[in-house]
């Protein structure tokens, strides 16, 4: 028996069989990491202007977007600092602190048509439109939608009685 273990493992004794485990380790965790790089969530959020995007739960420039209609700043309900408010035509963000002196994305509201969200919902669309975008499993009540995007931000889109989305909320957990 122990001979048959010498002759089949006895490369990985010389020095060209070490350089090449060393190689094939390290090609193995090159590739993890890139698979793990490559399965990132997608984030929720919305569609700008000029194909520029607003993602949940990510640091918030504090230059506003074009069109500022009202900002507010209030005493922070989920730690020290405060909670930043914009207001703009078609939808609002809310921001919260981040613990390192900025902020980030924790909330936005979409109450105006011409807005769309990362995965496609729009106010104004069906019942049954916002139910085919969806791609998760979600709870519908009392003409909410409500499920959680991939990247962990939980979405509510609101219908009124005809089946017409009026509002979609996003919220970071």
């Amino acid at each position: 028996m122990e001979s048959i273990f010498k002759n089949n493992y006895s490369h990985i004794n010389s020095r060209r069989g070490r350089r090449t485990i060393a190689l094939v380790l390290v090609l193995f965790c090159v590739c993890f990491a890139a698979c793990r790089s490559s399965k990132k969530s997608a984030a929720e959020g919305i569609k700008l202007a000029g194909g520029r995007t607003l993602e949940m739960g990510v640091p918030l420039d504090e230059t506003p977007f074009e069109g500022l209609l009202e900002r507010q700043e209030s005493n922070s309900c989920i730690g020290s600092g405060t909670d930043v408010y914009y207001k703009y035509e078609g939808f609002s963000v809310t921001a919260y602190p981040d613990g390192k002196g900025g902020h980030y994305v924790g909330m936005i509201k979409i109450i105006g048509t011409g807005i769309e969200t990362l995965s496609g919902l729009r106010v104004g669309m069906t019942y049954e439109e916002v139910k085919a975008k969806i791609h998760s499993s979600f709870s519908e009540d009392a003409g909410i939608i409500s499920y959680t995007a991939d990247d962990g931000s939980r979405v509510m889109v609101y219908c009124e009685q005809s089946g017409e989305v009026t509002r979609i909320i996003m919220e970071k957990s």
